[in-house]
């Protein structure tokens, strides 16, 4: 054993309290670098759709809006008409939830929250297009043949 291999196994391993976890991988990385440490040291960040120019953004927003969608409503007379949706599950727009750019381009494009359950303080709605979505309607009698008041 020469004097520089000695020098070097007594000042890197022989004391455990001075070596470094995982110093003889990063020491054997720093001298002979695997390709692929290249290739992700040569990638550019990553870009977001936060990056993107806003006005590309709302154009993505407004491809995302849903076709027309159909209404199934139930109207009954009691005191004037109301109207009440058959089904709502289908109704749902996530688009107007993902983010307040994306609220905001739903409310500009026409649509407005519309039937409410009032029977659900907490309901705020369903996202309507009075011009592109359409109301299939049922009309029935007075309220009193679904026992509704």
């Amino acid at each position: 054993m020469d004097g520089s291999s000695a020098l070097r196994s007594c000042t890197h391993t022989s004391d455990p309290r001075r070596q470094v976890p995982g110093d003889d991988a990063r020491l054997s990385n720093q001298l002979h670098p695997r390709p692929e440490d290249a290739v992700v040291a040569s990638r550019k960040p990553a870009k977001t759709f936060a990056d993107l120019p806003a006005e590309l953004r709302a154009i993505i927003w407004e491809y995302a809006l849903p076709e027309t969608r159909v209404f199934n409503a139930l109207v009954y007379a009691s005191k004037g008409l109301k109207m009440q949706l058959i089904e709502r599950s289908h109704l749902r727009m996530p688009l107007a939830h993902v983010c307040f750019e994306s609220r905001q381009l739903v409310k500009k494009t026409g649509y407005v929250l519309a039937f409410r359950d009032e029977d659900e303080p907490d309901d705020p709605g369903v996202w309507f297009h009075p011009r592109r979505d359409v109301i299939e309607r049922t009309i029935w009698g007075p309220c009193e043949f679904w026992g509704w008041k």
